[in-house]
């Protein structure tokens, strides 16, 4: 349940901010809605669940590329998620 929680979380981010070129326009309000998203992310300790060897993938719909994203945080030193963009940042990582 929270992995699906935390996908609608991050979908409703997105198009909440729009295309890339849209951002300079948010200003603020994507700032706030990022600390607000950082702030779920940390509350909900998604690396208590989810291992850092586990990959997750996206779809950015709005360039039709994957998004490879790794859970950080289960060794207590490192709290985030690192995102990996398209079939390039999927082969850096592996």
């Amino acid at each position: 349940m929270y992995r699906s929680e935390l996908n609608e979380q991050f979908y409703e981010l997105r198009f909440s901010i729009g295309p890339a070129l849209e951002i300079e326009k948010v200003g603020e309000t994507l700032e706030i809605q990022l600390l607000e998203l950082a702030s779920t992310y940390k509350k909900n300790q998604p690396w208590s669940l989810i291992d850092s060897s586990d990959l997750l993938v996206f779809e950015d719909q709005t360039k039709g590329q994957q998004l490879y994203c790794v859970v950080m945080g289960q060794l207590g030193e490192v709290l985030g998620m690192a995102v990996y963009v398209g079939e390039a940042g999927y082969q850096s990582m592996i």
